[in-house]
């Protein structure tokens, strides 16, 4: 039977970095609950976080004993916006994340790093990811960046109105992340100590085989390949 649910919490108190929300509504205009399942359609929730510049989020959901499934979509967060999908099927979960205009001065802030500093730029992510239990066994992304200025503390590295395109494939391998990953400068300039790389009409491309150990913090490149249209291609 389906009927409408108004959940309301005037006031929450979290951990970090949880710690953001102070306020939480939910509302579904049709809601089914059974002794085996419970589902919202088309839900609005209110959330309020200094981290969301609209509180309103679209919220749909099923959950039961070995299926689940979760998708929050008009998500305002940080100046950008979010589409959220996450999937649990029998101990194999899925999740899918679509991220647009995301200002890069409000991502280093919100994850604290000190050391680089962003006076402009636009970040999007389209992002998928499946395994088991805790076990990362895929992650495929493509990550643009528009426009970015930054530079670090130390000034060893910086940017300048660059445009760049990251894709990364990947996964958990005996305790290690394992991935090939692209990069693609198409305009802008990139400063690495002692290099200054500038784009012009066509891309530089960098593709790397890596492998990350993160017990002992090694990072492992079993391949490398630059191209460069105006100098050739190095390996």
């Amino acid at each position: 039977k389906r009927q409408h649910l108004q959940l309301s919490i005037d006031k929450i108190k979290l951990p970090p970095p949880f710690d953001i929300l102070s306020f939480f509504e939910l509302r579904c205009s049709r809601f089914t609950m059974t002794d085996e399942s419970l589902s919202c359609d088309d839900g609005d929730a209110k959330i309020i976080s200094p981290w969301l510049d609209a509180p309103a989020i679209r919220v749909n959901f099923q959950l039961s004993k070995t299926k689940n499934s979760l998708t929050l979509d008009n998500v305002r967060f940080a100046g950008g916006s979010l589409l959220l999908t996450l999937q649990y099927d029998k101990g194999q979960w899925r999740s899918q994340l679509t991220a647009q205009h995301l200002p890069a001065k409000s991502l280093l802030t919100m994850a604290k790093i000190q050391k680089i500093a962003a006076s402009g730029g636009n970040i999007d992510i389209r992002a998928e990811a499946h395994g088991r239990g805790t076990t990362l066994d895929d992650l495929q992304a493509n990550i643009d960046i528009r426009q970015l200025d930054a530079q670090t503390a130390d000034g060893r590295y910086a940017a300048e109105k660059l445009d760049l395109h990251a894709r990364l494939q990947g996964g958990i391998v005996e305790n290690h992340w394992q991935g090939h990953h692209e990069v693609q400068i198409r305009r802008g300039a990139l400063y690495i100590d002692p290099v200054y790389i500038i784009a012009g009409g066509q891309a530089l491309e960098l593709q790397t085989n890596a492998k990350w150990l993160p017990q002992t913090r090694q990072l492992f490149l079993d391949a490398v390949q630059f191209t460069h249209p105006g100098l050739g291609q190095a390996t």
